[in-house]
């Protein structure tokens, strides 16, 4: 189904054409089901369904498993199965070849580990993860506060960081963050 009529329907503005355009663009070049509950679910999909090459996986996930008015379930909370399928799709297009780059943004929670626990936090059990099976990427996990980047709140946002080990400058590392 074409999505821009909802598009014009939901959010009138001067530049809305070019961003219908931009969607329709990545619609047309993504399949249109990977525009998760408008047009699929992503934890229906077949790996082998993914679009490749793909340059870069850019997501935000649902945080309430791990935001401080969430239901600090975690991994065991059944909504953080959609992070744990991107990051299977991250993986898999990673190994196929032609993934680059991913940046998967949440929030500050998925940092702590979990009370009377020395245990890692889940995030940096998952870098640790991603060290060891997808070595062909370098991995960076860093705090950033909304605020500061001219963001309309004031959230700590936490993205995990990938990219492909070749397009990485000198000791293969992630280049930091622009500053505020």
């Amino acid at each position: 189904p074409n999505i821009a009529p909802k598009l014009k329907q939901r959010t009138p503005s001067p530049n809305m054409s070019k961003a219908i355009k931009a969607i329709e663009a990545i619609r047309g070049r993504c399949g249109g089901d990977l525009l998760g509950t408008v047009d699929g679910d992503v934890l229906r999909m077949e790996l082998s369904t993914l679009p490749t090459p793909c340059d870069m996986i850019v997501s935000g996930p649902p945080c309430p498993p791990w935001a401080g008015m969430g239901s600090h379930k975690g991994q065991h909370d059944e909504r953080a199965d959609v992070f744990l399928k991107v990051l299977q799709q991250v993986v898999w297009l990673a190994k196929a070849g032609g993934l680059l780059a991913c940046c998967l943004e949440n929030v500050k929670g998925m940092t702590s580990g979990q009370k009377n626990s020395y245990e890692k936090s889940f995030l940096h059990q998952v870098q640790d993860v991603l060290r060891s099976e997808c070595r062909e990427f370098a991995w960076s996990i860093e705090a950033l506060v909304a605020k500061y980047y001219m963001l309309p709140q004031s959230r700590t946002r936490v993205p995990l960081r990938g990219l492909r080990a070749e397009a990485c400058p000198a000791h293969c590392r992630v280049p930091a963050s622009l500053p505020p």
